[in-house]
């Protein structure tokens, strides 16, 4: 394996070069094509180290190969991700935008303001099946309280418009409302 070695093959082309700079001849490279060494176990041995040379090179490749492939995928996985997080982003800025807009909307109909609470009720209820609702003679004390939290201004963040006060004691306070009525 040494005769086939790089460095050996400098170290004999610098000495070839030495003898040979006498008479006025440079060589620049030696190939050995093939050597067939007098001795059958060295001869053996030389095989087995080229064939080992060889196998190592060739693992060396596929390595360098699969690390490669492994840089490029990570890539390819990190560039995914942030086409992903981009997307979703300006996807939750559209979404924000569309809640704004149809809450600006909202906000000038009270028949709207009611349904969409009563739509958000229904989210937060969701599939449940069991309610569970006071006596009759209790929900009239119930209300009676309630009614009076009101006018005290204890519930919805005081009695004025201010805090929200007002949108409840107007969603609270029974009102009929003719089906011709209601515009969204």
């Amino acid at each position: 394996a040494a005769l086939f070695a790089t460095d050996t093959l400098a170290a004999t082309v610098q000495h070839a070069n030495a003898t040979c700079a006498t008479y006025g001849v440079t060589i620049t490279s030696i190939n050995v094509v093939s050597a067939v060494p007098s001795s059958h176990i060295l001869q053996d041995a030389l095989s087995q180290g080229a064939v080992a040379a060889a196998e190592a090179q060739k693992f060396e490749t596929v390595a360098k190969g699969k690390a490669a492939a492994a840089v490029i995928e990570a890539q390819g996985a990190k560039e995914a991700a942030v086409a992903r997080a981009t997307g979703d982003a300006e996807a939750e800025v559209i979404r924000a935008k569309g809640s704004r807009n149809a809450a600006d909307l909202i906000q000038g109909s009270e028949t709207a303001i009611r349904f969409e609470m009563l739509d958000k009720t229904g989210q937060a209820l969701g599939n449940k099946t069991s309610f569970f609702f006071p006596q009759p003679s209790s929900r009239k004390t119930l209300t009676r309280e309630a009614t009076g939290a009101l006018s005290k201004g204890s519930l919805g963040g005081g009695g004025g418009r201010g805090a929200g006060g007002g949108l409840l004691k107007r969603l609270l306070r029974p009102k009929s409302v003719a089906r011709s009525s209601v515009r969204l």
